[in-house]
């Protein structure tokens, strides 16, 4: 059995009850710390949003509210919002993954890396003052400390923040997760709770999950799977991919009332070569040569 459909069939198994996930994520997450690298990944992505939100907008973000969507296992993204702002954090999840376990790792890389955050953040380096003494190992505590508020599991279509209350929403290899019905009530969501002139900005990643080190699949593989036989896997968090490409989130944001000021997708770029279009299925032979080329993208947009 070829790599790729080893994976599908262990995601399969475990993927298909609540205690098979959580069986899941206690053996990768937690025994074999698969999220180890997640710490670094923030830092260098979180810098990524924040130049984006500069260079495209006039967002004030040292004040902003904001709201990072399905964090996953690590709070590092919210130690980087409180180096950033000064204003409210929110962190939603589908589920609750926050692990105490990667709490040490992720305070001492912000702390290492901040020096290189800095400048983007426009945030002197004594600024880390504001990490002094975070417990390493109490999660509620840190959260507390650092005024971060986290809600899992929290519903796509009702997220726990005013009208109007948000500045600043991101999100990293998050909304590709989300079924197409949900994602589409959680971007209507983000249109009621950022404000007007508040700030979206995700980074999306259209490839198949599981076709790393297996030669034989390319990056769109997953789109050559009947739409009805993708349904079938809608409701396993271990396998779901929306299968949305790049101009369906561009039409799913202007039509929320945003507007898209930066669609870059030239990283990964090169893994779309080998995909060949006649090997798609249906609509997805037809797809934008643009949308064949995007296999991560980066979206950013400001509320009308």
């Amino acid at each position: 059995m070829a790599r790729w459909e080893t994976k599908w069939a262990v995601r399969q198994i475990f993927g298909g009850t609540r205690v098979g996930v959580w069986g899941y994520w206690w053996a990768t997450a937690g025994l074999l710390r698969t999220q180890r690298a997640m710490p670094a990944k923030w830092c260098q992505w979180f810098r990524e949003h924040v130049l984006l939100a500069r260079r495209h907008t006039d967002l004030a973000l040292h004040g902003a509210n904001v709201w990072v969507i399905d964090p996953g296992f690590t709070v590092t993204p919210a130690l980087l919002c409180r180096l950033l702002s000064d204003g409210e954090i929110l962190l939603t999840d589908r589920w609750p993954r926050l692990r105490s376990a990667y709490q040490p790792a992720a305070l001492a890389t912000v702390r290492e890396r901040f020096a290189g955050l800095a400048h983007s953040m426009k945030r002197e380096e004594d600024r880390l003052r504001v990490l002094d003494g975070l417990p390493e190992r109490d999660q509620g505590g840190l959260l507390v400390r650092i005024g971060a508020r986290y809600v899992a599991p929290a519903a796509s279509e009702r997220i726990p923040a005013e009208d109007g209350s948000v500045d600043f929403c991101l999100s990293m290899g998050a909304l590709e997760h989300f079924p197409p019905e949900e994602l589409r009530a959680l971007v209507a969501e983000m249109a009621r709770v950022i404000r007007p002139g508040g700030v979206t900005s995700h980074i999306v990643d259209h490839r198949d999950h599981l076709f790393h080190g297996d030669p034989t699949k390319d990056c769109f593989y997953h789109l050559r799977f009947t739409d009805e036989f993708w349904r079938r896997v809608e409701g396993n968090p271990l396998l779901h991919l929306n299968r949305f490409l790049r101009s369906d989130y561009l039409a799913l944001l202007e039509q929320a009332g945003f507007e898209v000021r930066y669609a870059g997708h030239g990283l990964h770029e090169g893994e779309t070569t080998g995909v060949v279009r006649e090997r798609l299925w249906g609509r997805y032979r037809e797809a934008s040569e643009e949308d064949l080329r995007a296999a991560v993208s980066h979206f950013l947009a400001v509320r009308r």
